[in-house]
This record gives structure tokens, sequence and C-alpha cells, in this order.
């Protein structure tokens, strides 16, 4: 696979996705919440994105060869990209609040 047929092959899955799961940046602010709750720290949708990319990191890692997993990690790639600079300020204003209340951000003072 090259990298054209990877990125058309990530264009498509992104496609029939929103059309299975809807809007990503809907999805991912989903997820976010839900993870948040779990995790009891705040996730915003662009960390998902990112937190799904490393899922296909860790798949990649014992398969490198498996197209899929690279297709996929590119399609979590464009979504967080667009999540990320298409004005979506709700996830700045969480990830600055996070900033100034996470306790490993702390500078002890």
């Amino acid at each position: 696979m090259n990298r054209n047929e990877c990125l058309d092959g990530a264009r498509s899955a992104v496609s029939e996705r929103g059309i299975s799961y809807g809007k990503a940046e809907d999805n991912f602010a989903l997820i976010a919440r839900m993870w948040s709750a779990w995790l009891g720290v705040p996730v915003t949708a662009v960390d998902v994105a990112i937190m799904m990319g490393h899922v296909k990191d860790a798949r990649l890692k014992n398969t490198p060869d498996h197209a899929d997993s690279w297709i996929d990690k590119a399609g979590y790639a464009a979504c967080g990209a667009e999540v990320a600079t298409e004005g979506n300020t709700a996830d700045k204003v969480v990830s600055l609040s996070r900033s100034l209340t996470d306790p490993r951000q702390d500078d002890g003072a």
C-alpha cells in the first residue's frame, strides 16, 4: 500500500463511519464525556482523536504490516485535525480549564 492508497482508504473509512456513527466531532465529544466520567479528569474530543491514534500505534507495534491500522490511524488524524482546527471552541475551553486545574500541571505554588 502506498501513501495515496492509505489516504484514499482513510477518506473512504471516515465517510463510511460518518454514515454509521454521525459526525466525528459529535461522536468524539460523546466519547470524551464518557471517558471524563470514567477517569474523573477532563477529556476533550481532540484528546479522543489522539488517544485513538495511540490505540492504532499499539496494534501496529505487534503487526506493523496491517494496512487497516495505518488507514484507521490516518482517519483519526484527519478527524482530530478537523475537530482541533474548525472552530471547536468548547474543546479549547475545556483544554484551558484542564491545564488550569490538572494537578499534574501544578507548579508547586
